[in-house]
């Protein structure tokens, strides 16, 4: 697969939303078991949102004119946004479980939810270069139908003894 920013991206999208739906419940329960699902979402979205920015920095060669070019801009933007809140939502995090303290609770719900407003814009401009312009859709139709890389398709012939539709 020449292009695996699509596949990856959803990662970082997941992952940072459930982080901070966790800490979010983790605030107005009180709970150590949702604070700790926010800190491991909240750190795995960051590595997953560094893999999400460095695949689309590879996928950016497939636009170069056009008005894609414009927004593929904005989407770069917003990812380093995103990716930068992730890394501030899982420092925060982690630095407040080292420390052991529940201090910076509404600081990591601060950061994740402006972390979520940018991942909206981003995922917003990436369906954007996908469904209005095109961007990473293979455009050429298949000269061949039914090119089987494997060898012949297994096909049988239609057993004419038994009708199906016999009701017998």
């Amino acid at each position: 697969m020449p292009n695996p920013h699509p596949l990856i991206v959803h990662f970082p999208i997941a992952l940072f939303i459930i982080a901070v739906i966790c800490e979010l419940l983790a605030y107005f329960l009180k709970s150590r078991l949702f604070s700790t699902a926010s800190l491991v979402n909240g750190v795995a979205a960051a590595i997953a949102a560094f893999a999400a920015v460095v695949t689309g920095l590879f996928a950016k060669t497939l636009v170069t004119k056009g008005p894609a070019v414009f927004v593929l801009e904005s989407h770069e933007t917003m990812g380093y946004l995103v990716l930068a809140t992730a890394l501030a939502f899982a420092g925060i995090k982690l630095y407040s479980h080292l420390k052991q303290s529940d201090k910076y609770l509404t600081s990591a719900i601060a950061v994740g939810l402006l972390g979520i407003v940018f991942t909206v814009i981003a995922g917003h401009e990436g369906a954007e270069l996908v469904y209005q312009h095109g961007v990473g859709v293979n455009k050429t139709p298949q000269t061949q139908m039914n090119q089987y890389p494997y060898g012949t398709p297994l096909t049988a012939e239609p057993d004419s003894s038994i009708d199906s539709t016999d009701s017998r």
